[in-house]
């Protein structure tokens, strides 16, 4: 399958398993902590360091620029690069924790993420939709 003829690739084990469950497990516990030291009053709704809930999947805990999640995209980027023939350059990481009912809508993601890499790192699966280039248009 080539990146260039159609505008996505699939890459299987694109990290060794054990890395995805040391930061899916890592990520799970970082939510948990996050949700008691709201519950708690130790943090505020305004306190990002730990983590948020955003508009797209509000149900869904996130963070953007995790350390661990920058760690796998500077690790995964001359690999990427590799595979899909580009010159890629990382911009930022962004993480989420989906549930069973959630539910990230059909959307266009900003512009520093022309190219963008998805990981599944654990618990149950879940069905991803791609489209290719000639649909970048749709909000």
């Amino acid at each position: 399958m080539s990146y260039k003829k159609n505008s996505y690739l699939v890459v299987k084990n694109a990290i060794p398993i054990d890395v995805a469950n040391f930061v899916y497990d890592y990520f799970n516990m970082k939510r948990r902590a996050f949700i008691t030291l709201k519950e708690t009053g130790y943090i505020s709704k305004f306190d990002v360091d730990w983590g948020e809930y955003d508009a797209q999947v509000p149900t869904a805990y996130a963070h953007y620029a995790d350390l661990a999640m920058e760690t796998i995209l500077d690790i995964l980027t001359p690999k990427m690069s590799k595979l899909t023939k580009l010159d890629l350059t990382p911009t930022y990481s962004y993480a989420r924790i989906y549930k069973k009912g959630d539910i990230l809508k059909r959307h266009k993601d900003r512009f520093s993420c022309e190219i963008s890499t998805t990981l599944n790192l654990g618990g149950d699966p879940w069905p991803i939709h791609l489209e290719a280039k000639k649909n970048v248009g749709i909000p």
